[in-house]
């Protein structure tokens, strides 16, 4: 199981942009940073926050859910990341 961070720390701003950082849980090795389609570090401008589903009704356990507060917090995103099989 892994932990995603934003690396975010106390005090810095949620509307930094900053891509997402892939640690195991338990050691907090840093392991890289999740891509998109094109190969980018993945980035959720505003974010609130990140959690994994919980393999039942809050989803399954390889799916992140995030939410964000888009057009200068005035309204709210919730999404999920999860990654694309490739070998169809």
């Amino acid at each position: 199981m892994y932990h995603v961070s934003a690396s975010l720390s106390k005090g810095r701003s949620t509307t930094s942009r900053r891509p997402l950082d892939l640690l195991p849980k338990g050691t907090g090795t840093f392991l890289g940073q999740p891509k998109d389609q094109f190969g980018n570090p993945i980035v959720i401008d505003d974010l609130w926050g990140l959690a994994f589903g919980n393999g039942a009704a809050a989803g399954q356990t390889d799916e992140l859910f995030f939410t964000a507060g888009i057009a200068d917090e005035a309204h709210g995103l919730f999404g999920k990341i999860q990654h694309e099989n490739t070998n169809n």
